[in-house]
């Protein structure tokens, strides 16, 4: 925010502390009202005074005085400008919300104002309204002039601040190392197959020569150069003792036995191969005799022909 005060000349003081600006006359008779309200100026403003609190204490200073003089003084109050105007002066005062006038005629009396808005210029005098220039080459930073007028432009068009001590400024913040982010596990399908573990190349060759193999191995693959894997391996390789086989039992045939049946010519035999009677064609008065159907083996028959 850069202020740009120029004087206009003319028989008068232009002060400048800060923002806190103020233009006085010098009539004659007045310097040790001029210099109590030069000093009171400066005060203010060495205690971070605003703009309201320049106007209490100009105002504090003239009503302790029996001499009079013009003066306009202002500086920012919050967000807006505090003016005030004493005796014959004038100020024109230009913000975003349009251009306003405070003007007096010769008098004791002061008028104030607080105008909001942005503030963009001022342009203030001693005696009647009037659009002098100012000086070409002249421009007030800080301290004391004389002049009869001034002209004062926001150089960015950003509204005056209070005169205040400097804030201390802000740490810097560091920003913090780029920390790579750790790369994804790629996606792992849910459909495919879990491989099946084969067996090594000498187990395999085992298996092919009729070998019986055993093994404690887990199912899940382990590492070749691994100590459990020699040891299973080992046990893998190790052949079961020789179990000679054992012949089948020859069948045994059973023994033919002649089956020799009585002759039919035969009265009693031909009733035995008859169909069976029912229990009331049996004529249970008649002996019952048993008849073999076997023939007697070969030496039961030798012994009865001798």
């Amino acid at each position: 925010m850069a202020i740009v005060l120029k004087p206009v000349a003319g028989e008068g003081v232009l002060a400048r502390h800060g923002s806190l600006i103020m233009l006085v006359s010098t009539p004659a008779g007045a310097d040790e009202l001029v210099s109590a309200l030069l000093a009171a100026h400066e005060q203010v403003a060495h205690a971070g005074g605003d703009g309201q609190a320049l106007a209490d204490r100009l105002g504090a200073v003239l009503g302790q005085s029996a001499s009079t003089v013009d003066l306009i003084a202002y500086g920012p109050s919050a967000s807006s400008l505090a003016i005030v105007v004493y005796g014959h002066a004038f100020a024109d005062v230009t913000t975003v919300h349009g251009e306003q006038r405070l003007a007096l005629r010769q008098s004791r009396d002061g008028v104030r104002s607080v105008l909001p808005g942005q503030l963009v210029s001022i342009r203030a005098g001693l005696g009647d309204p009037s659009s002098a220039e100012p000086q070409r080459f002249g421009a007030l930073d800080h301290g004391i002039v004389h002049a009869g007028g001034l002209l004062m432009v926001m150089a960015d068009g950003a509204p005056a601040a209070a005169a205040q001590p400097a804030a201390p400024p802000e740490p810097a913040m560091v920003a913090p190392e780029p920390v790579a982010p750790e790369p994804a596990a790629p996606p792992v399908a849910d459909d495919e197959p879990e491989p099946i573990p084969t067996a090594p190349a000498p187990v395999q060759a085992a298996a092919a020569s009729g070998m019986v193999l055993q093994t404690d191995a887990p199912a899940q693959p382990v590492a070749p150069d691994s100590p459990a894997a020699a040891i299973s391996f080992d046990k893998l390789l190790e052949p079961e003792a020789a179990v000679e086989p054992v012949a089948p039992p020859e069948p045994v045939a059973p023994p033919e036995v002649p089956l020799l049946m009585a002759s039919p010519q035969e009265p009693a035999e031909q009733a035995l191969l008859a169909p069976a009677a029912s229990d009331q064609d049996v004529d249970r008065s008649q002996p019952f005799q048993s008849v073999s159907l076997l023939a007697p083996p070969p030496e039961a028959a030798a012994g009865s022909g001798g």
